[in-house]
């Protein structure tokens, strides 16, 4: 019995040796026979002179492009049937057919999802979309025993995941990390899979922070804000600004705008203003640091109207 390991585009090549020489070698045959072998695909059969045989090394192959998943000659589950036929010019099938049994099975392959960046400290999913490939202990091939390693950075996680557990992991620090994942059996098969490695971009949250001038201002100033945020510009994202002012009406001046990193404000009329700086990521959540400021309206001064009064020594109070 042997085994032919066939990926899912391609096909996978099955080889017996074939002795040339020596007390049983095919040499000591009658002369002109010929060796017919059925592959048991479907195929057409195989015929070989014992020169042909000679010529090829004393190897005969065949390229199986199909699984034999499904199939049970005599009672051999999940196999073609090879016969191998010598046949004399002059005694047509003197001898029986040699027979063996070949299990040709689809390769498991490694694939899962993944986000080509995500957000550090924060729980990221991935999902494991693998093909188990085929175990032929089991009917019709199916593999439901096939688990799996995960390594973050070349570094194992978890072992003996199931092809439907999600793996789930936090990353601490930003840049670029990668994700692995091995297929540590198939079942009692034997085909292999090559792992698979996908890298992903982590992004720290940004962090706002602004500082404003000593209150109060006066309401005819334009108010700068010092912006002091730290933000990271990995995995090449872009951090969005947008300043909110509430405690009543304000505009923009200098040709900044609510979007801008330091914006400048006016303030129409006096009292007690939040303001509040959210920056947005790719990746991770939206942030907001407040500040408090107060805006004073310019002093006014008013006096008493005129009055035309007449003598000395006179006091007058005004108001």
């Amino acid at each position: 019995s042997s085994t032919v390991c066939i990926a899912a585009a391609g096909g996978g090549t099955l080889s017996y040796s074939v002795i040339t020489s020596g007390v049983n070698g095919i040499q000591n045959n009658y002369p002109g026979t010929t060796y017919n072998i059925k592959w048991g695909d479907g195929s057409p059969n195989s015929i070989y002179t014992f020169c042909d045989i000679s010529n090829l090394s004393g190897i005969v192959s065949h390229l199986y492009t199909a699984s034999s998943c499904g199939l049970s000659p005599n009672g051999q589950k999940n196999s073609f049937e090879v016969d191998i036929q010598p046949q004399s010019p002059y005694c047509s099938n003197a001898v029986s057919p040699l027979t063996s049994y070949a299990k040709v099975l689809l390769v498991p392959t490694n694939s899962f999802t993944i986000p080509p960046t995500a957000c550090s400290n924060t729980k990221i999913t991935f999902t494991n979309t693998s093909d188990p490939g085929q175990d032929p202990t089991q009917t019709n091939c199916t593999n439901p025993n096939a688990l799996y390693t995960w390594y973050v950075d070349r570094v194992p996680i978890v072992s003996n995941y199931t092809l439907s557990q999600v793996f789930t992991y936090q990353f601490t620090t930003n840049g670029n990390h990668t994700i692995t994942l091995h297929l540590n059996n198939s079942g009692t098969g034997v085909c292999t899979a090559v792992d698979v490695t996908h890298n992903i971009c982590i992004q720290k949250p940004p962090v706002p922070k602004f500082t404003l001038p000593a209150s109060p201002v006066c309401l005819t100033t334009p108010v700068t804000p010092t912006d002091l945020s730290v933000v990271d510009p990995g995995c090449s994202n872009t951090n969005t600004y947008l300043w909110s002012v509430t405690g009543g009406p304000v505009t923009y001046a200098g040709g900044t705008s609510a979007a801008s990193h330091q914006p400048q404000f006016v303030f129409s009329q006096s009292g007690t203003y939040q303001v509040t700086l959210s920056i947005a990521s790719l990746n991770c959540a939206t942030t907001s640091a407040t500040q408090t400021i107060y805006v004073d309206a310019p002093p006014v001064i008013t006096l008493s109207p005129d009055a035309t009064v007449c003598g000395t020594d006179l006091t007058y109070n005004f108001s």
